[in-house]
């Protein structure tokens, strides 16, 4: 199944049963079609980590880095649902530069210790 046919299903799961079940079939045919030509937005970088971590369990870290695309009222809706200092904010993108070199730094170590032996 393509990933546009994908989104037409997902978009008919969400309805009611009641409601989905009063649909004719073109009706639901023009749901599947104005869903699936939905396009998703692409990012240049688009990194996705899956990782078991000790107290989380299964986890996943996602890096998107592209043109910021929302509105302006899109972006203020968010930032009151999630209010962020910059702070916290500087410390976090700390944090995630020193773990990105660690990572480099042990995977150099690795592969010459590798190359070596």
């Amino acid at each position: 199944m393509l990933m546009d046919d994908v989104r037409g299903e997902v978009v008919l799961r969400r309805l009611p049963p009641d409601i989905l079940h009063s649909l004719s079939t073109e009706q639901v045919a023009a749901i599947r079609n104005a869903a699936s030509s939905a396009r998703a937005r692409r990012h240049p970088i688009d990194a996705r980590f899956g990782m078991r971590l000790p107290l989380l369990g299964r986890s996943y870290l996602v890096l998107l880095v592209g043109k910021d695309m929302r509105s302006p009222k899109r972006i203020a809706a968010d930032r009151q649902l999630r209010p962020t200092d910059r702070l916290s904010t500087l410390l976090l993108a700390l944090f995630g530069i020193s773990a990105f070199a660690l990572a480099a730094l042990i995977g150099v170590v690795v592969q010459n210790a590798f190359l070596a032996g």
